[in-house]
């Protein structure tokens, strides 16, 4: 069939025509193909919190509104340092429990993780210093089990326990890290302690069974240690005519228990007994066979036939007969 050249170019026109109308209104539609979301996973991600969120392992590009929803998703719990892997089949799952939209774009993979809290030997040193600090306290550090690490946390907080809270000399120390009240981690700290105090010395020699007199002690700061730990912040005038228990050289630690209080009732004297029994009571003559402090037992021997009887001494110098 012949057709005339001005038909054929009516055609081609419309044609023409027709494809560009139909190319111009499919890009005036939005292609359902294009996603709704694009979320991008970071590679590695380390936090100080015990979970995370889609917004802290991912970026996420979308509108305002699905932005809004899809970064509160949680992703994991983090209870420990152990990473967690982060998976686009795991955000999508997750996306999709949480109602986002249908078509969201996930790309990469990575971690997520814990930050770890470190205490070094100095630190846990240091706390078990703290519990010893003081007037007239030093210490130094001996040994250190080992460093604590532990999830990072703002409840995170050192509790250092020592034996001996007086202690001089290398004194161990269990130092612990807690997570509010839960423990977390721990180590064992060994301190050198030093400590000076005001001790009670002897000014000159005393001898046993001396009287002490008002000279006789002063009181002097020293390092602490165990010979003279029991003579600490004792006052000399307390001790004035107390008697010496053994020998004491000058400018030595005098502890307490070597200074005692002199007898109320010496061996060899003659005292007056008291008998007492129900709504009565009888003074009798007694001779003390040992000396004796207020409040101690001691033995005398009654004056009128000899016989041998158990007393206790008193402070004003009289012995009560017990049975």
């Amino acid at each position: 069939m012949f057709l005339a050249p001005a038909l054929v170019r009516s055609n081609l026109v419309g044609t023409i025509a027709f494809l560009i109308l139909v190319s111009c209104a499919a890009a005036a539609e939005p292609s359902s193909a294009l996603p709704h979301a694009t979320i991008a996973i970071h590679d590695r991600t380390v936090l100080n919190t015990a979970r995370a969120t889609l917004a802290d392992v991912a970026d996420i590009q979308a509108d305002e509104e699905t932005i809004a929803r899809l970064k509160r998703i949680q992703v994991c719990d983090l209870p420990d340092l152990v990473p967690v892997s982060i998976s686009p089949k795991l955000i999508i799952a997750l996306a999709t429990k949480a109602a986002a939209p249908s078509q969201i774009r996930v790309t990469g993979s990575g971690t997520v993780a814990r930050r770890a809290r470190i205490w070094t030997a100095d630190e846990l040193a240091a706390a078990a210093g703290a519990t010893v600090a003081g007037t007239g306290v030093s210490w130094k550090s001996v040994r250190v089990s080992g460093e604590i690490t532990a999830p990072a946390s703002a409840n995170l907080h050192l509790v250092a326990e020592g034996i001996d809270v007086n202690g001089v000399g290398d004194q161990p120390f269990k130092v612990r890290a807690m997570d509010g009240d839960r423990e977390v981690g721990r180590s064992l700290v060994v301190l050198a302690i030093e400590r000076r105090g005001s001790i009670l010395v002897a000014t000159r020699d005393l001898r046993r069974g001396e009287v002490v007199g008002v000279s006789d002690l002063n009181r002097e700061m020293r390092v602490i240690d165990r010979s003279n730990r029991t003579a600490i912040d004792l006052e000399p005038a307390n001790f004035v005519g107390r008697v010496v228990r053994r020998d004491i050289a000058a400018g030595t630690a005098v502890a307490a228990d070597l200074l005692v209080q002199p007898p109320v009732v010496k061996s060899g004297a003659s005292v007056n007994g008291v008998w007492t029994g129900k709504g009565f009571s009888i003074d009798v003559s007694v001779v003390a066979l040992a000396d004796a402090r207020g409040g101690d037992r001691l033995t005398v021997r009654r004056v009128s036939d000899g016989a041998i009887l158990h007393a206790v001494a008193q402070a004003n110098g009289s012995v009560t007969i017990v049975r």
